[in-house]
């Protein structure tokens, strides 16, 4: 298997094509870099602290061009690092039949490069402490192009070890109650950024902008 060194650490490389990948990607029990490229792709991370990219990344010092797929990655065991870019992604930082998981960082929306299409991305950090990102120092924010139709789904939030990664002054952000997402009694909370919604939390609102949220997290 071939492999890749980020920093100091040595990952195992596993990478799709530019078209749906059929089947999963897996991981290994190790650390793991997973990159699905184009089209809609499952990927799993499983042990290891792993890096899941469901679209296409920058690799050494070649630049692939990053095409949108609704894609669907799964970090499992360990730390990871999740990150959808373009298209409608589902994030899931520990795997769905795992009760131990990790700290993670799930980034939904595209990073590298922005190509301001539409997205509503879901995000799930499962149990440990998780960063659900919303926007970074080298792109911006996320989310802000096409109001109510492009935004981050946080499905699992816990205000007492989750974080929200933004970029900017926090004096941008703010935040509203309301019945946002499903059918729940539970209100929810949508984040704003400059009066634009570019994330929901689902069926809490226990947030705080002061308490939870963290600039330039990435």
């Amino acid at each position: 298997m071939a492999t890749i060194s980020i920093g100091n650490s040595q990952f195992n490389l596993v990478e799709g094509t530019q078209y749906n990948d059929l089947g999963t990607l897996w991981g290994t029990q190790n650390k793991d870099f997973i990159v699905g490229h184009g089209g809609a792709d499952r990927l799993q991370g499983l042990g290891g602290d792993d890096i899941l990219f469901g679209d296409d990344v920058f690799l050494g010092n070649s630049m692939t061009l990053l095409t949108a797929g609704s894609d669907y990655l799964e970090g499992g065991l360990g730390n990871d690092i999740l990150w959808g870019g373009p298209g409608s992604d589902s994030l899931f930082g520990d795997d769905t039949q795992s009760k131990t998981g990790g700290n993670d960082i799930l980034i939904g929306s595209d990073a590298v490069l922005s190509t301001n299409l539409p997205q509503t991305d879901y995000l799930a950090g499962g149990s440990g402490s998780d960063t659900f990102v919303l926007g970074g120092s080298t792109w911006g924010v996320s989310y802000q192009y096409y109001g109510s139709s492009d935004y981050a789904l946080i499905l699992d939030w816990d205000y007492k070890s989750d974080k929200i990664g933004v970029t900017g002054s926090l004096d941008r952000y703010s935040l509203r109650t309301g019945n946002w997402h499903g059918q729940s009694n539970l209100l929810d909370t949508g984040i704003f950024y400059n009066n634009e919604l570019i994330a929901i939390i689902s069926d809490s609102t226990n947030v705080n902008i002061g308490r939870d949220f963290l600039v330039n997290v990435v």
